[in-house]
């Protein structure tokens, strides 16, 4: 009896055991979130009959089909107020990163309902140089949250960060510089000094409006990735920020063969193991593979065709005239990359595997494409509360 006795009591320590070690006390980043959904932007026209980027939430079927996370807590713009923007620029950790009118960074939790509104370091203090520039905010991205301040708040809106990426219009030199600067929630200030990160991108180029043509090519980002955000630029030049140091960097690609044009559309730079970044560029017909590689000592990058294929043989498809092939944004696919062959008559949309440049066909009835595609996240502990 004893013994029986014993073995059960065995039994039950072992089994409580296995079941504690089912749950492990630290996760990897992988692991730490949870997707909900996607925020997607898009063109719509509101109450007052203006047109402006609108972020809408868009869940994941198999988490939440009912649920819906809506940012009609924001505050809105007043009627008919053409100059009024609020444009979706980052998602992370379950928070939410705007640029509004080009003068704020505004951040939310759209699960809690709260929001902040800061006001960005430029044009805040009497200086006579800031008639002399124009300020055009390109970005604003969260970072890693500050450690606990010990007050015990776990709140993510207590201990942000995000990166602030600016190009400053010089009338009077007729340049344009990039600046960075970091803000910091638990501290409630900018905590970079605004003058030390900044780089000589181009001249101006001035057309009717004081507008550039050289800002408008630096809009559209193209990844993320390496602690790096990218941003096509002019004639085939990237611009890089590091998202630790705030230092920027540029670089241009190879000239292509076939085709001079270079779009947002048709790049996007992707993670590419310990070998250094791949940059996926779609040329005409064809898709190239260029490897990124740190050059120097002074970490200069260079960047190299490491693959190239012809899209229509990759894709199994007929080589039309009036097709035309590039990148978008899809929100109920996994995949990282996704393309679209465009005609006058259809579009067909893939999945891309870089490493193994394959082409999978996606149902275009069930994938949402949109301008911009944001997954939306929760940290591990949020998720489960």
């Amino acid at each position: 009896m004893r013994i029986s006795m014993a073995k059960e009591s065995r039994r039950r320590l072992a089994k409580k055991e296995k079941s504690r070690r089912r749950v492990p006390r630290f996760r990897s980043p992988r692991e730490q979130h949870r997707l909900l959904g996607h925020y997607c932007v898009n063109p719509k026209k509101m109450d007052d009959g203006i047109r402006r980027l609108n972020a809408e939430f868009i869940p994941m079927p198999a988490n939440h089909p009912r649920r819906r996370l809506s940012l009609d807590f924001l505050p809105q713009p007043p009627p008919y107020t053409y100059s009024h923007e609020r444009v979706l620029t980052d998602s992370r950790g379950g928070l939410l990163a705007f640029v509004e009118d080009n003068w704020y960074a505004v951040v939310c939790d759209p699960r809690t309902r709260q929001y902040r509104k800061v006001r960005f370091p430029w044009g805040q203090d009497d200086d006579d140089s800031d008639w002399d520039c124009s300020y055009h905010c390109i970005g604003v991205f969260l970072l890693d949250a500050d450690d606990d301040d010990g007050s015990g708040s776990r709140s993510p809106m207590s201990r942000f960060r995000v990166l602030c990426v600016c190009l400053v219009l010089d009338y009077m030199s007729d340049t344009i510089k990039a600046h960075s600067c970091v803000y910091s929630a638990r501290h409630n200030r900018w905590l970079r000094s605004w003058s030390v990160t900044r780089k000589n991108i181009g001249h101006g180029h001035w057309t009717d409006g004081c507008s550039s043509d050289l800002l408008d090519t630096y809009k559209r980002i193209v990844g993320r990735a390496g602690g790096s955000i990218f941003w096509s630029g002019h004639r085939g030049h990237v611009l890089a920020v590091d998202e630790s140091t705030g230092q920027f960097s540029k670089f241009r690609l190879p000239v292509a063969a076939r085709s001079k044009h270079h779009s947002s559309k048709n790049l996007r730079v992707v993670g590419g193991g310990g070998a250094g970044l791949r940059i996926v560029r779609l040329v005409d017909g064809d898709l190239e593979v260029l490897l990124l590689t740190a050059r120097g000592h002074h970490g200069a990058r260079e960047c190299t065709v490491e693959r190239r294929a012809g899209l229509h043989r990759l894709a199994n498809i007929e080589d039309r005239p009036d097709q035309s092939w590039r990148f978008v944004d899809a929100a109920t696919t996994p995949a990282a990359l996704v393309l679209g062959a465009f005609s006058d008559a259809s579009i067909s949309l893939f999945c891309l595997n870089v490493e193994t440049m394959k082409l999978q066909r996606l149902n275009e009835k069930t994938t949402m494409i949109a301008g911009r595609v944001f997954p939306y996240e929760l940290p591990y502990m949020a998720a489960h509360n």
